[in-house]
């Protein structure tokens, strides 16, 4: 697994200033020889293409969670992340308090583990991190996904493991190169990025 060719580039926001406009970049994600945030949109190929102080903060904030291997809150049964949320949607009940609970502990799993939380308007994937024993689960659901954007992407459902100790790593080692480029320039929006990555370990 690792981050491939990320680049800073002029941003094409009008709007955003600060660290947001200057994070402006190009990311790929490497897992198992497969980039997942590749897809076309009436272009060539691209890849994940917005404000990577976005993928800062989501890492910065989950990392800790996704590590801790906690089990997943609901009873149902999957293989895997897609498996579990699939069957999570299907719950139904008379009881609006118990069906408003059900999806609420759903939707606050899905902020925990799952990229798309996190895309502010970009084509992020619909990806999904939890640890299952040693290694983190690594798994994405496109089939739909931006149909009303024309968006394809190349890999549309896949499930990968990785070594929990190797994805922990090259997770560490983008947020403290992303800390190192923008700490002197930004340097209170780095602190809190760094606080809530050293609060999830204390």
């Amino acid at each position: 697994m690792a981050f491939g060719a990320i680049k800073m580039c002029a941003s094409d926001s009008y709007e955003e200033t600060g660290i947001q406009k200057d994070s402006w970049g190009l990311m790929r994600f490497w897992v198992n020889g497969k980039n997942i945030f590749r897809y076309k949109n009436n272009v060539p190929a691209e890849s994940y293409h917005w404000n990577l102080s976005h993928i800062a903060s989501w890492f910065s904030e989950r990392i800790g969670i996704i590590m801790a291997a906690e089990p997943f809150p609901l009873l149902v049964k999957g293989k895997n992340s897609i498996e579990l949320m699939e069957q999570c949607e299907k719950f139904d009940s008379e009881d609006s308090d118990e069906y408003d609970r059900w999806h609420e502990i759903r939707f606050e799993w899905n902020e925990k583990h799952g990229f798309i939380a996190e895309r502010d308007g970009s084509l992020l994937p619909m990806t999904y991190f939890r640890k299952v024993k040693d290694q983190i689960e690594i798994a994405w659901d496109n089939r739909d996904l931006y149909d009303n954007q024309n968006v394809e992407f190349f890999y549309l459902v896949g499930v990968e493991l990785i070594d929990a100790e190797v994805f922990y790593k090259v997770i560490l080692d983008f947020l403290n190169s992303f800390f190192k480029t923008f700490e002197h320039a930004y340097p209170k929006e780095i602190a809190k990025y760094k606080s809530m990555l050293q609060g999830l370990h204390n």
